[in-house]
C-alpha cells in the first residue's frame, strides 16, 4: 500500500458503470475528455466490438519523438491516457521515436525541423525512455487498487527496428500497398506544399515510418490501436491504410486522439515558446516543488477538467472534491489534490514529500519543517541557482558563498546585488528598495523576522551570527524578502 494515500485510486470499474464491459469503460473516458475521438471517424460500434470480443486485455500504443531530452506537461494527458487504459487490463505500449526524431515529423509546422545531432537523439531518447518507465512503475505502484491487474506496460524504441532496415526493404515489403494520393491528400502536406517552403522528401514520407512502426507493433505484440494528439491524426489514418493493406482479410485498426490540453482562456498548457515557461516532465528541468506550485496554481475555472484529465480519480469524486472547493475555495484542495496526483505519478513518493515539504516552508511558514533540512533536500533543485521571474510566480534563487563574519544582512544583500548589477539573485530590486524592505520589517530570515519597524539603523546593521543566521542541518539560510521572493544561502568553510 502507498505510504501517501490520494482519494481515488483507478481501478478497473472506476470509471465504468457498475463495472461494467471494457467498451462501456472506454466510452466513459471518451465522455470525460480523456479522449476526443475514435478512428476510423464512425467507427465506435466496431471499436467496441474489437474490445468486448477479447477474452483478455488488447495493446494500445502511443510514440513520442524525443526532440528534447524530457517530455513536456502537454505530452502528459496521451500517457496518462495509455495508463488508463492499462488500469482497464489492456497492454500500454510507449514508443521512443528514436529512429523517427531523425526524419522530424512535420505535423503542424510551416517548415523543416532543425536536425539534432545523433549524440543528441541517443541521449534524448535515453532520457525519455527512463521517463516513461518511471511513471508506468508509479503508476502501477501508486494507483492500481489493491487486487487490481494492471496490463503490461512496455518502453521500445523504433530505432532497434529501424537501424538494420534498408531503404528497399522498407518501401518493397510491408508498406508497398502504401499510395501516393494517401500522402498527398493530408492537410498537412497540402499546407506545406502551398508554402513558400515547401517541404522535404524525408518529411513527406514521415508518416510511412510511423506508419511501419505500427506494422511492427501489429506482428509483435497484436495491437491494433494507437493513440495521439488531433495533430497526429493524419499520421494515424496512415498508419490505418497500411494496416489494412498489409492484412488481405481487411484488418480492422482503430485510432484514438487526445484533445489538445489548454486553460480556459484559450492558451495552450504546459508548452511555451519560451523554454523557461514550459512545464517539463523531467525532474531535473522541472523540479517536483516547481511543478507542485504550478498546479496549486491552477485557476478555479480549470482545476476541474485537470482533475478529470490527469488524476485517476472517479466523476463522482471530481464532482465532490468541486463542489467542497466551490464552498471553501480559500483551502485549495482541488488545486492540491491534482498537484499530490500529478507530481506522485511523476516523480514518487520522494518528489512529492519534496515538493510538500518545500512547500509548507516558503508559504507555510512552517519553522520545524525549517529546521529538518538536509544537503538532499537543498539538492532538490527547489530553488535554482538563477533567478525566476514573471507574474505571479516564484521568484527564487540559491548562492553558495563564503560566509564572514561582522556582515550585517543590509551589507550582504546589498553586496550581492552590486555584484549581480541588479539582475541576479534579489531579482530586479533596487538598493532603495532592499533598504525599504529591511527598514519596514518585511524580510524574514529562517522564517524569523529579521527587524520590526520600530528597531533602528543599528538593529538593522547588526552583524549575523552564526547561530542565528545557519541552519545546522544543512548549513544554510532561507532569506524571504517578499511574499513570492526567496534567496537560499549555502555557506562554505563554516
Amino acid at each position: 500500500r502507498p505510504i501517501i494515500n490520494l482519494p481515488g485510486r483507478l481501478c478497473r470499474r472506476c470509471l465504468s458503470a457498475g463495472g461494467g464491459s471494457a467498451a462501456e469503460s472506454v466510452r466513459a473516458l471518451l465522455d470525460r475528455g480523456c479522449f476526443q475521438a475514435v478512428l476510423p471517424l464512425k467507427s465506435e460500434k466496431y471499436f467496441n466490438e474489437y474490445l468486448n470480443s477479447a477474452s483478455g486485455g488488447r495493446y494500445f500504443y502511443c510514440g513520442f519523438d524525443p526532440t528534447a531530452n524530457s517530455l513536456h506537461l502537454g505530452n502528459l494527458l496521451a500517457i496518462v491516457g495509455l495508463l488508463r487504459l492499462r488500469s482497464l487490463g489492456h497492454g500500454a505500449i510507449f514508443v521512443v521515436g528514436g529512429a523517427t526524431a531523425r526524419i522530424g515529423d512535420p505535423s503542424g509546422r510551416m517548415s523543416d525541423r532543425v536536425r539534432l545531432a545523433e549524440r543528441d537523439v541517443e541521449e534524448n531518447s535515453a532520457s525519455i525512455g527512463r521517463q516513461l518507465a518511471g511513471i508506468a512503475d508509479n503508476h502501477g505502484k501508486y494507483f492500481c487498487c489493491d487486487g487490481a491487474r494492471p496490463g503490461e506496460a512496455v518502453v521500445l524504441n523504433n530505432q532497434s527496428w529501424h537501424a538494420n532496415l534498408s531503404a528497399t526493404e522498407f518501401l518493397s515489403g510491408q508498406l508497398s500497398g502504401a499510395r501516393l494520393h494517401d500522402l498527398l491528400g493530408k492537410h498537412s502536406v497540402q499546407t506545406r506544399l502551398n508554402s513558400k517552403h515547401g517541404m522535404s522528401v524525408k518529411e513527406f514520407l514521415y508518416p510511412l515510418f510511423q506508419a511501419y512502426d505500427w506494422l511492427h507493433l501489429y506482428k509483435t505484440y497484436g495491437c491494433l490501436v494507437q493513440i495521439g494528439g488531433n495533430d497526429q491524426t493524419g499520421n494515424i489514418d496512415t498508419g490505418l491504410t497500411c494496416l489494412r493493406r498489409f492484412e488481405q482479410s481487411g484488418v480492422l485498426a482503430f485510432g484514438l486522439t487526445v484533445p489538445l490540453l489548454t486553460t480556459s482562456d484559450g492558451q495552450k498548457l504546459g508548452k511555451s515558446d519560451q523554454l523557461a515557461d514550459t512545464v517539463w516532465l523531467s525532474s531535473e528541468r522541472t523540479s517536483p516543488f516547481a511543478l507542485y506550485q504550478r498546479l496549486r496554481n491552477t485557476p478555479d475555472a480549470d482545476v476541474g477538467r485537470l482533475l478529470r484529465l490527469f488524476t485517476f480519480l472517479s466523476d463522482r469524486q471530481v464532482a465532490e472534491l468541486c463542489e467542497r472547493h466551490a464552498a471553501a475555495p480559500e483551502r485549495y484542495e482541488a488545486q492540491t489534490t491534482l498537484a499530490d496526483g500529478v507530481t506522485l505519478l511523476l516523480h514518487g513518493e520522494a518528489g512529492l514529500a519534496a515538493a510538500r515539504k518545500w512547500t509548507s516552508i516558503l508559504f507555510g511558514e512552517d519553522s520545524a519543517a525549517l529546521a529538518s533540512l538536509t544537503p538532499a533536500d537543498l539538492a532538490a533543485g527547489v530553488l535554482s541557482e538563477s533567478p525566476s521571474r514573471g507574474g505571479d510566480r516564484l521568484s527564487s534563487c540559491r548562492r553558495r558563498l563564503a560566509w564572514r563574519d561582522g556582515v550585517s544582512l543590509r551589507q550582504l544583500l546589498l553586496s550581492l546585488l552590486a555584484e549581480d548589477g541588479g539582475n541576479g539573485s534579489l531579482g530586479q530590486m533596487t538598493p532603495d528598495q532592499v533598504n525599504q524592505a529591511l527598514s519596514a520589517g518585511r524580510v524574514t530570515l529562517n522564517l524569523r523576522r529579521h527587524t520590526s519597524a520600530a528597531e533602528s539603523k543599528a538593529a538593522l546593521d547588526a552583524p549575523l551570527s552564526r547561530d542565528s543566521c545557519v541552519l545546522p542541518g544543512c548549513g544554510a539560510s532561507l532569506i524571504k524578502l517578499s511574499k513570492r521572493r526567496f534567496l537560499l544561502i549555502e555557506w562554505d568553510n563554516l
